[in-house]
Parts: structure tokens; sequence; C-alpha cells
């Protein structure tokens, strides 16, 4: 499925299109997107998939494994496929 972006205000008696599942389809990143630190936690929220619109896609995923490293080596892991689902605790 997709994220139809912002809410929006629609007015009865008018028609209104809205465009999705549109050619060129890979990553976005918007103004809110990105990996962040906050405190003692990481995280991340990046769209894996938007369509040629700049609509978020949500592909259906059968497995996922996101690996924080630290200096050359495996610190830690989890199940998010990078949809801010989960985070990472550091030091």
């Amino acid at each position: 499925g997709y994220s139809l972006g912002r809410p929006a205000t629609y007015k009865g008696g008018k028609s209104y299109t809205k465009a999705v599942n549109t050619g060129v389809f890979g990553p976005r990143l918007a103004a809110q997107d990105g990996i962040y630190r906050d405190g003692s936690t990481i995280g991340a929220t990046l769209p894996l998939l938007a369509d040629g619109k700049g609509n978020d896609g949500a592909p259906e995923f059968s497995s996922v494994t996101t690996v924080l490293h630290r200096n050359g080596k495996k610190f830690a892991q989890n199940n998010d496929p990078l949809q801010g689902w989960d985070t990472f605790r550091v030091p």
C-alpha cells in the first residue's frame, strides 16, 4: 500500500484525483526521514519504496534484518525494515 502524503481537505460537489503506483520505484527521503539519534537510541525511517509521484510505499516483507555495526563489528540487530518500528540502544 501507499501513504497518500499529508492530510487534505476535500469539499463536497467537486472531483479530486490522486495518482499512485506510477513509474520509477525506489527509495525517497523527505525532510522527516533518515537515521536519527535520540539520547541512547538510534533509529531510522527510510521509505524503501516510493512511486514516481513521491508517494511512500510499504512493500510486504517475508523477513527483514537490520544490523548496526560499531568500529567494524556487529553491535546489534533487529527486525525493523527501517520503518521506525524499533530502535537500537547505544552507549
